[in-house]
Parts: structure tokens; C-alpha cells; sequence
């Protein structure tokens, strides 16, 4: 499972496009990059649509290097051995939302 979470605050500075002074953590940081380009809508963390699809995306984008980077997983899933899903957290009420990934 790839589990995002709400509220996240490595997405939020990415949207806010914050220069956080450290080389690992900007690399990580330029991973989200292409989940917010694949949002629709104003870049503005305090939309919260806007930031939920964000989060969401990133899960699917997450899944698909995961597919692309691990011969041996997506050969798994293939196989049917395993199966990849994608969810988001909720903080507030503490459920796990399944990301449907099309």
C-alpha cells in the first residue's frame, strides 16, 4: 500500500514552492513536483480540493515508479501475487480512503 496523508507538509511546500536550504530534502521535494503539474486547478494550499488532489495524485504517481522502477513488483502484480492500492489518511477522523488509480 502507498499511503498519503492529509494535511501533508512536504506537499504543502512544494505548492508553496518554499526553498528549504537542504539538497536531500529539496531532491525529495522535486518528486512531488510532477503531482502538483497533473493538478488541476489554482496552486494554493489553502484550497483544500486543490491540495486533496494534490495528495491524492501523488499516491497514483508514487504507484506508477513504483511500477516503472521494480521489475520484480510489477511482475508480481502481473502474476497476480500481489496487488498495489494507493490510499490517503484522514487525520481528522482517522479512516483510510482508497485511491482509485485509473
Amino acid at each position: 500500500m502507498v499511503l498519503g496523508h492529509e494535511s501533508c507538509g512536504a506537499v504543502k511546500s512544494v505548492i508553496q514552492q518554499v526553498d528549504v536550504g537542504n539538497d536531500n530534502v529539496t531532491s525529495l521535494l522535486n518528486e512531488i513536483e510532477p503531482s502538483i503539474e497533473m493538478t488541476e486547478g489554482d496552486r494554493d494550499e489553502k484550497n483544500k480540493d486543490y491540495f486533496d488532489d494534490v495528495i491524492e495524485n501523488n499516491v497514483k504517481k508514487t504507484i506508477a515508479d513504483i511500477k516503472e522502477k521494480s521489475s520484480i513488483i510489477s511482475g508480481l502484480e502481473k502474476d497476480s501475487k500481489i496487488k498495489i492500492i494507493g490510499a490517503v489518511y484522514d487525520l481528522d477522523n482517522g479512516k483510510i480512503n482508497i485511491v482509485k488509480n485509473d
